[in-house]
């Protein structure tokens, strides 16, 4: 493809240039191998499409055998050169695990699970990792929350039994919302709907999602999902409300579901031949689809004369 010679493009701090080969960051030059470069290059010229790692593969060597672990380690060297990490701070500390962290809407304060004194718990922070408060109290088992978008709730699943539950930001009695097997909430944009997981207690039973008000948890709409290997908890709403988005595991391999809220058939988003798909989220335009893939790597270690 002939690009006009003059051409470049602009994105944050930085300027490409393709006619010379040339990233600048506020100015001034950033020494780029010739590789990284150019996946840098293809991924803006395709900017909001999908690009597959083989199609990507084939535009940066073409007609050539090489390894996915070289375009992996030129990916990890482009995303070191963009953002260097600097600005990384650890928010917390201590005994314990801290998991599932999420941001709240305003963007001042962050909730987390953590077993930092036994059970787990839900906990809140400001951004800067200050003033840590216990939002959820008990038997502990308070996991993968999510806030309402105006803030003033935030609803988790109870793993001991579970159920879904929401707790006021500012800490109160939590309001159980689910007696059957549920998982994975989502509120909808206008905070008016919960979407999450659930199946009936009988053995065979198949997971479905349900649709409820979040005001008291009535059933609003149920639906069919595609056979899946595993149900994840990742079920997101579309910007504008009118469509749920889902994943569903075929073989080892994860694709994107939408599913139309006015009972449409559900249509598949996604053609990936490989991976797993661990989160995704939707621009708020509504335009463009991110998602983290790749799969899980395990060793056995043989250890020897322990004592």
């Amino acid at each position: 493809m002939n690009r006009p010679l003059n051409q470049f493009y602009e994105f944050g701090p930085f300027r490409l240039d393709p006619a010379e080969h040339l990233l600048l960051r506020d100015g001034q030059p950033l020494p780029l191998r010739p590789k990284v470069f150019d996946i840098l290059l293809v991924l803006i010229e395709n900017r909001g499409h999908l690009i597959e790692k083989d199609e990507l593969m084939q535009k940066i060597w073409p007609q050539q055998f090489v390894e996915e672990g070289n375009l992996n380690k030129n990916i990890s060297m482009l995303r070191q050169a963009l953002g260097d990490g600097s600005e990384q701070r650890q928010l917390t500390s201590g005994a314990g695990l801290k998991r599932t962290p999420i941001v709240s809407p305003d963007g001042r304060y962050i909730v987390f699970a953590s077993d930092a004194d036994g059970p787990l718990h839900l906990w809140r922070m400001e951004l800067d990792g200050s003033k840590s408060i216990q939002l959820t109290k008990g038997e502990g088992g308070e996991n993968y929350p999510c806030f309402s978008p105006d803030g003033r709730w935030v609803v988790y699943t109870q793993v001991k039994d579970w159920t879904l539950w929401k707790v006021p930001f500012d800490g109160g009695a939590p309001v159980r919302l689910t007696d059957t097997f549920s998982k994975g909430p989502s509120v909808s944009p206008d905070g008016k709907l919960l979407a999450y997981y659930y199946r009936e207690k009988e053995p065979d039973a198949k997971w479905k999602i349900m649709v409820s008000t979040f005001s008291d948890a009535s059933s609003f709409k149920v639906f069919d999902v595609p056979r899946s290997d595993f149900q994840s908890l990742n079920i997101v709403w579309t910007p504008d409300g009118r469509a749920l988005t889902y994943e569903a595991v075929n073989e080892g391999v994860s694709n994107i579901w939408r599913q139309p809220l006015d009972g449409g058939r559900p249509v598949q988003l996604t053609d990936f031949n490989s991976d797993y798909i661990s989160y995704f989220a939707w621009s708020a335009d509504g335009k463009r689809l991110a998602c983290i893939r790749g799969g899980w790597a395990q060793d056995i270690v043989l250890i020897t004369d322990f004592r």
